[in-house]
């Protein structure tokens, strides 16, 4: 067993029969969880008795002598199959056989995939699916339970509060409909279960002031009491959208005949995340997605709580944002007519993600991955030609064209994204092109770059510190980029460091990599390896911070989060939802949850969870994906119709609503954005056209 799990078995106050099981293998246990039965300990219960200590117990008579001594054990399974030791059994463990404590002796050898049946009565409430999992949730001891009626309920801001369109326009939204969706049904609540109807949320923010940024505070808490009413409390309106979201999540509908009840156990929720960088790459240069597509992801982004949207818009394959400084671009950028995203659309979607707490990061990667560029300015030659090779083509950094391009490029977009990071690429520059042109060779030659490496005295090098130049040294911008493999930790590009860029590590030597750059620079570091969708549940395997192995705990600080990334080469929208969950619901919650790899898994109903939040994510209009077939215990049990409505939800049956329109408040936002950046363009003396 995973050292150090307790279980609390007992007698306590009864509303249901579950089994609690712990998984005895030690290794990767996070594949094929979905197909396995849920797990649950007694969490926010009163037990009686000594809590039940499992150490390093992986094998039959160990099992046995410990279900002896648990009154409530009812034995344990052995699972069907072998395997390497700490690798799962090949069938899940509804195929294993149930045996009693006093038969179970002659299954003696050590067996990977053994499972401790203890039965207990656990009140319901204590099935939590709020996902991510919060850092503390406490149920009320006295299995409180509250009701709130849909038309009836009233979401307010606190009196005397300074007001704020984000928090109004939450306040509107979850008032009209979102904090019912996709609600599971409870045939055990009605109205004669509920202690009071609530008629008020009261919303109290510290600070309703505070800009949406990389740093802002994001904790939230959620009181739901039969006394006291219902309260968020945020120190800013960012948190109060989380706590929006966990809300919505603790809302249940009854059993009552017209529906409108609904059904909240009393509780306490504190909150924060475990990391401030929370993000989802989306990938429009291979495959166009539509702004309702971009619009229903960053619905779904922010009922997992995901504060960032990494738009990696441009690649050799297209160039599809409208550049108004650029026309030609424009023009030749995407793939065909209405297949590109004017400044409206853009700014539609970057008003979007404000409104649900998300900032948007533009990356335009270079000198890699631009060949695009040719088609609109094929005269200038802004792409390197190195014919005979089987290079892709880098952007031909040797002519002052190429820098007054892309330096045009950058000041146009950074007026129009707002956030204050940029992401510049920098990965896959095949510099064996520019060492195939003899006019790039020489020209490196005469400044004295190197054409191999990526460090300070290379061209590539050069090239970055340009850039960097441009975003942060004339922009005022943050630069981002990924880490290449020629980067290097011991003389890296000098305006990189000094601009303080945060590195994405996506390949490579990782754990040598997130040493070398945080022990010997200041970088902060974002960890995309092991996140590049779909993941399956190896998801919960990654945990940013552990891959510096020799960082003291102040170093790791550093290392500020990560992010799932979608790429575009095989996905459209036809398949974008079935790719992006359920797996961007492990990672979001793997940044945001502090616990353990195990504490996923072991230590909560992990199917239920994801199933729940698949239901949520269909009633907002996020055509997420089904995983499995509906999970329940045998029908004797007396949770079976428990199991079933939990996990069952309207999009089931093949029907997904469409996503919310955009607000009158978004869309103003958006049309004043565009409008000003068209203006401030028209303004701007231009260095290429």
């Amino acid at each position: 067993f995973v050292s150090k799990l307790l279980i609390a078995v007992g007698s306590v106050a009864a509303s249901g029969i579950v089994a609690i099981e712990a998984h005895g293998y030690r290794g990767p246990h996070n594949r094929g969880v979905a197909q396995f039965p849920l797990h649950y300990v007694l969490h926010g219960v009163t037990v009686t008795g000594s809590p039940l200590l499992l150490s390093n117990a992986t094998d039959a008579p160990s099992l046995a002598a410990l279900c002896s001594a648990t009154p409530t054990c009812k034995g344990f399974t052995v699972g069907s199959g072998g395997g390497e030791p700490g690798d799962l059994p090949p069938h899940d463990c509804r195929g294993s056989a149930l045996y009693s404590a006093d038969a179970i002796t002659q299954h003696s050898t050590p067996h990977p995939g053994i499972d401790l049946f203890v039965f207990g009565t656990q009140p319901g409430r204590d099935i939590s699916t709020v996902t991510p999992k919060p850092q503390t949730q406490i149920f009320d001891s006295t299995n409180g339970i509250v009701a709130i009626q849909r038309g009836k309920l009233t979401i307010s801001p606190a009196q005397g509060q300074p007001a704020s369109e984000v928090l109004n326009d939450a306040i509107a939204r979850f008032a009209g409909g979102d904090l019912f969706v996709g609600a599971a049904t409870r045939s055990d609540r009605d109205a004669t279960v509920a202690r009071a109807t609530i008629s008020m949320v009261t919303v109290m923010v510290l600070d309703t002031t505070a800009d949406l940024t990389a740093d802002v505070n994001e904790s939230y808490a959620v009181s739901i009491s039969s006394a006291s009413g219902i309260q968020i409390r945020a120190d800013t309106v960012w948190g109060a959208l989380h706590g929006f979201e966990t809300l919505a999540q603790c809302v249940v509908r009854g059993s009552d005949s017209d529906g409108s009840l609904h059904y909240l156990d009393e509780q306490v929720i504190s909150d924060e995340p475990a990391y401030k960088f929370r993000g989802l790459m989306i990938d429009t240069a291979r495959h166009f997605l539509s702004v309702p597509t971009i619009l229903a992801v960053l619905e779904g982004m922010s009922v997992e709580k995901l504060n960032v949207l990494h738009w990696h818009a441009a690649d050799d394959q297209s160039f599809p944002l409208e550049s108004v400084a650029l026309p030609r671009l424009a023009a030749a950028g995407p793939y065909g007519p209405g297949l590109g995203y004017t400044t409206e659309n853009i700014s539609l979607v970057i008003a979007y993600a404000r409104s649900r707490g998300i900032r948007v990061i533009l990356e335009i990667d270079t000198p890699g991955h631009s060949q695009v560029v040719q088609y609109a300015y094929p005269e200038v030659g802004l792409v390197t030609q190195c014919p005979g090779t089987t290079c892709w083509p880098p952007l031909d950094i040797s002519k002052n064209a190429t820098l007054s391009f892309v330096s045009e490029l950058w000041h146009d977009f950074g007026s129009l994204f707002p956030d204050g990071n940029v992401f510049i690429g920098g990965d896959e520059c095949h510099t064996q092109c520019w060492e195939a042109n003899p006019d790039v060779s020489a020209w490196a030659a005469k400044k004295g770059l190197a054409i191999d490496g990526g460090g300070e005295g290379t061209a590539f090098g050069w090239w970055i510190d340009q850039i960097v130049d441009i975003v942060h040294g004339q922009m005022g911008k943050r630069p981002m980029m990924w880490s290449p493999l020629v980067w290097d930790p011991d003389a890296p590009p000098a305006k990189l460091v000094e601009a303080n860029a945060v590195l994405n590590l996506w390949t490579g030597p990782i754990a040598e990599l997130a040493n070398n750059i945080t022990l010997k620079r200041t970088n902060e570091l974002v960890l995309s390896n092991g996140w590049y969708l779909p993941t399956g549940n190896s998801a919960y395997s990654v945990d940013p911070r552990s891959v510096c192995k020799n960082c003291t705990t102040d170093q790791k600080t550093r290392i500020i989060g990560g992010e799932a990334c979608q790429w575009g080469e095989s996905v459209d929208a036809t398949n974008l939802f079935s790719s992006v969950w359920p797996d961007a619901t492990k990672v979001a919650e793997r940044l945001w949850f502090t616990g353990s790899e195990q504490e996923f898994d072991l230590l909560d109903g992990l199917s239920l969870r994801l199933r729940r939040q698949r239901c949520r994510l269909v009633g907002r209009g996020v055509p997420t994906p089904p995983m499995t077939a509906v999970y329940v215990p045998d029908a004797s049990h007396a949770s079976f119709a428990l199991w079933r409505e939990l996990q069952w939800c309207g999009g089931d049956s093949g029907v997904v609503p469409a996503p919310r329109e955009p607000s009158a408040t978004v869309r103003r936002w958006a049309d004043s954005a565009a409008t000003a950046h068209r203006r401030w363009a028209a303004q701007r003396r231009r260095q290429f056209d």
